[in-house]
């Protein structure tokens, strides 16, 4: 599943499996955005929800050694308009 949902102040991108609590691994997310982009961090979790605050099993933060996108922080798009559901309908989840 997918959804753009906020937690708390913060909007989140967040991909999961209800009947799944393995946290995906290997895998590299991309997204079309004609937006301007910043680095951001990232989690992954093993909670089977959206909740990016449940469950986590890995985050940017123990990566701080490994350069952007490579580990450490990705390239997320600046909110320049209100996020909805409808704003990210093209996203792409290419295994690496």
């Amino acid at each position: 599943m997918f959804a753009v949902h906020p937690v708390g102040v913060e909007w989140w991108a967040s991909w999961w499996d209800p009947n799944c609590t393995v946290p995906i691994q290997g895998f590299n997310f991309q997204f079309l955005n004609q937006n301007p982009a910043a680095w951001d961090h990232w989690r992954t979790t093993q909670a089977g929800t959206d909740d990016p605050n449940a469950g986590i099993h890995d985050r940017s933060e123990n990566h701080a050694t490994e350069p952007d996108g490579l580990g450490f922080r990705v390239h997320v798009p600046v909110l320049t308009t209100p996020v909805t559901p409808d704003t990210w309908t093209e996203v792409k989840a290419l295994f690496r």
